[in-house]
């Protein structure tokens, strides 16, 4: 008899074994899409995870992240494991009674003794597979995703850095992130991004630099740049720099660069069938710059909105400063 805590143990071991293949996992790899904005706009987005700290690139980005979802597949071929233990217990009733017996052909020590274990063993595992089974086949289809910890931030010069961390996986997430200035400046109120079909047309012309310090090159790039913002802010269309050159070249004597004043530019605009033109200036006062913007409604030859941003005059600054007068003018 003392083989029958032995042999119980084994048993009772078996069928735990035996009754936890009652489900299958499949596991997927899967890409959550992650739309990352930042206000200002520009910032430089980083990912914070398990692999480290890296850069995205510069708001507003898209950063695929990937995770695992794993989903519990219920075998029904292990509906046999009740059928062997119902074997079992019913085995081990047969050899308790034969070994009951005086006159039978089983040792009355070995008989108990083994007919106890199995009546144990397949009891047990006829309770556990029932459990064990019926559980597994009730949960079937449902699915788990195992993501690591991530983190998601943005940093720009003139701002403290801000991070949140990436909700669970789901589709796609936008995400946001204000950034407050280090200094007293307020910072600009985000433009909303609209899906308007029918956004207005705006010629956006060279900046002016009233500082004479900056070069051709830097202000056409400046220029781009901001035509760029405009465009992303998903109110206004812009016409091509390269467009808005030839046709002055062909209707005007005089340079690109020369086309500052404000009659020049709302002529140019109606004839590229633009419904806005803006204008743009640079000014110095001291060691500080601003950057100012007025938005001409060509129909009525007014001016419908201004943007005004006081910064360095650094470039670094007055790329920053393109930014926030883009995100001022889209604000309505």
């Amino acid at each position: 008899m003392r083989r029958l805590p032995m042999h119980s143990t084994m048993a009772v071991a078996m069928i735990l074994v035996w009754t936890s293949a009652c489900v299958n996992i499949r596991s997927e790899k899967k890409t959550q899409a992650l739309n990352i904005a930042t206000n200002p706009v520009g910032a430089e987005v980083y990912v914070r995870d398990e692999a480290g700290q890296r850069i995205i690139g510069s708001s507003p980005v898209t950063f695929d992240r990937e995770y695992v979802e794993e989903t519990k597949d219920f075998n029904g071929a292990w509906w046999t494991t009740l059928v062997v233990s119902l074997g079992v217990l019913a085995g081990g009733v047969v050899l308790l009674a034969l070994g009951s017996t005086a006159d039978g052909p089983i040792d009355d020590a070995i008989g108990k003794g083994a007919g106890s274990s199995m009546i144990f063993a397949g009891g047990i595992g006829t309770i556990l597979s029932g459990i064990f089974c019926g559980l597994a086949s009730a949960k079937e289809g449902q699915s788990e995703v195992i993501a690591a910890p991530t983190y998601v931030g943005a940093r720009m010069n003139g701002y403290h850095q801000n991070e949140i961390q990436v909700p669970s996986p789901g589709g796609k997430k936008d995400l946001s992130l204000i950034l407050k200035p280090s200094g007293g400046e307020a910072p600009a109120v985000a433009a909303p991004v609209r899906t308007n079909p029918a956004r207005e047309i705006v010629a956006v012309f060279d900046i002016q630099d009233s500082t004479g310090k900056l070069d051709k090159q830097t202000l056409v790039q400046l220029t781009t740049y901001l035509l760029t913002r405009m465009t992303q802010t998903g109110i206004y269309k812009t016409i091509p720099r390269d467009q808005l050159r030839a046709r002055l070249l062909e209707q005007k004597t005089g340079s690109y660069q020369q086309c500052f004043d404000e009659s020049c530019q709302i002529q140019l605009g109606k004839a590229l069938a633009a419904q806005k033109s803006l204008a743009t200036s640079l000014i110095q006062v001291g060691d500080r710059c601003a950057a100012t913007a007025n938005l001409y409604d060509l129909k009525t030859e007014t001016v419908e909105k201004g943007a005004s941003v006081k910064t360095g005059c650094t470039t670094n600054e007055l790329l920053e400063a393109m930014e926030k007068i883009a995100t001022q003018l889209a604000a309505r």
